[in-house]
């Protein structure tokens, strides 16, 4: 049987290991987040998924949008991402995507709170695998900024670090395009 027009992996199959990794990050990461209508503008095309540097795919039926930056911070080093971007950890062999806030209960800005609350991050990270040059194998994360909680991820050699969650909530609550996760990535 022939595959779909859409199908992801004949569209990627020339555009080499790198392009399959974030592809596949990126398809990962639009599972967790688009299976639903956006809020603020946040999915507001439906049915494409966009790997940055890459051909855009599209699958019948899908209600998602994905359009990812690239950035590229050395191992180690802090680095910012925003909802569906995507960090390619120099050193790492890694590709990170940041796929949103499931949960929020921080305490809101000007608020008096008997408990600071907790927000989950969640992160798609994709294992390339170059140097062994087995297949990608990709994990979902989800790291907290509550004391107590898992704030590191281990994925392979390498550990994941969540070192702050922004802006702070308020009253009225974050939209979720304006989460910013500030991460690290270090030997494990």
């Amino acid at each position: 049987m022939a595959s779909p027009s859409w199908a992801p992996r004949r569209r990627l199959a020339a555009g080499g290991g790198s392009v399959l990794a974030r592809a596949l990050a990126l398809a990962l990461a639009a599972t967790v987040v688009g299976c639903g209508g956006g809020r603020d503008g946040d999915l507001a095309e439906a049915g494409r998924l966009t790997a940055s540097n890459g051909p855009t795919t599209t699958a019948p039926g899908t209600r998602f949008v994905v359009d990812a930056r690239v950035v590229r911070p050395p191992l180690g080093e802090e680095f910012t991402l925003a909802p569906r971007e995507v960090a390619e950890v120099d050193g790492a062999d890694l590709d990170i995507t940041f796929v949103g806030v499931s949960a929020d209960s921080r305490c809101p800005a000007g608020v008096s709170c008997v408990w600071a609350g907790d927000a989950t991050v969640e992160l798609s990270v994709v294992v390339r695998n170059r140097a062994t040059g087995r297949p990608p194998s990709g994990v979902t994360a989800e790291l907290h900024t509550g004391t107590g909680l898992a704030t590191t991820a281990t994925v392979g050699p390498f550990a994941v670090a969540l070192t702050r969650l922004t802006p702070a909530p308020s009253p009225d609550g974050v939209s979720p395009g304006r989460y910013r996760a500030v991460l690290r990535v270090t030997p494990a």
